[in-house]
């Protein structure tokens, strides 16, 4: 682990002045939260020096190659290649075969390298944000139910836990979710979630889980929101009240699949788009 660390910060980091350095405490965060794989993270070297470095997560159903990065000026000379060639090979025998990258808009030299590698784009995964929460006061929502917190007189929020949902079966993974969405994710980083839920007398119908800024500052990310049913928008709009209510804004949803969350729905509460990544995709051994 501290070679890939060393590596990440000799190959990494230049391309991003300004960032802290990563260190060995953040790589074991990413194993434990993202299933940062070691033996699918890869190292070029000359001599002793990293010059490539290439991060891999892994789960059941596909690898995600979550960093790959050239010491800029070893660049231009097939090292990135090389070390995506070299996974799909290893890969190909081992497993999973499917080999993902998330790779935003704003990197068009990425996106330009992975499909020169043979990656072809699967789906476009949004980028929003809600800056002002005017829109989500009581009372604002047409399709809302304002419901009593009285058991036995409708719905009420209630906070929950990551272990709440898993222990009620609802921490299920969307079909089209980015690696950052899954539920394996989101059991990954329970420690830092805190969540809230829709109930009835006896059961959980929807829940939000959110967290906040790593050094506090205000507003925080939605890494999950489930609703009943595409119907029941009034549930989801009182579950993002009581996340406006605790954290304030900013209000980030990064990575969200196409029908993860109506899109209609987002910009009736005021959110905005502000960003698209890309999924790619290679299936090992096929060319």
């Amino acid at each position: 682990m501290r070679r890939l660390v060393e590596a990440l910060n000799a190959c990494w980091l230049p391309h991003f002045p300004g960032q802290p350095p990563i260190t060995l405490a953040d790589f074991k965060r990413d194993i434990r939260e993202r299933q940062v794989w070691c033996s699918s993270c890869m190292i070029a070297f000359d001599g002793s020096e990293p010059i490539g470095v290439l991060i891999g997560a892994k789960r059941p159903h596909a690898t995600l190659i979550d960093t790959i990065a050239v010491r800029p000026d070893r660049m231009r000379q097939e090292h990135g290649r090389h070390l995506v060639e070299s996974l799909c090979a290893k890969l190909e025998i081992l497993g999973p075969k499917r080999i993902v990258a998330e790779i935003p808009d704003s990197q068009p030299a990425a996106l330009a390298f992975f499909e020169a590698c043979g990656f072809t784009r699967e789906a476009a995964l949004l980028d929003w944000v809600l800056e002002d929460g005017a829109r989500l006061t009581p009372g604002t929502d047409p399709d809302g139910d304002e419901g009593v917190s009285v058991p036995g007189a409708g719905r009420f929020v209630v906070p929950v836990t990551v272990a709440d949902l898993v222990a009620n079966r609802l921490l299920e993974s969307h079909p089209e979710a980015a690696w950052d969405r899954e539920a394996a994710s989101l059991q990954g980083r329970a420690d830092r979630l805190s969540g809230f839920g829709l109930a009835t007398v006896d059961r959980i119908e929807a829940f939000v889980l959110c967290r906040r800024p790593a050094e506090g500052a205000s507003g925080g990310s939605i890494d999950a929101l489930r609703h009943a049913s595409t119907a029941d928008r009034g549930g989801s709009h009182r579950l993002l009240r009581a996340v406006l209510d605790a954290l304030g804004t900013p209000l980030t949803l990064a990575r969200l699949a196409a029908d993860e969350i109506p899109e209609e729905w987002l910009e009736a509460w005021g959110f905005r788009r502000t960003g698209v990544t890309h999924r790619l995709v290679a299936i090992a051994g096929v060319r």
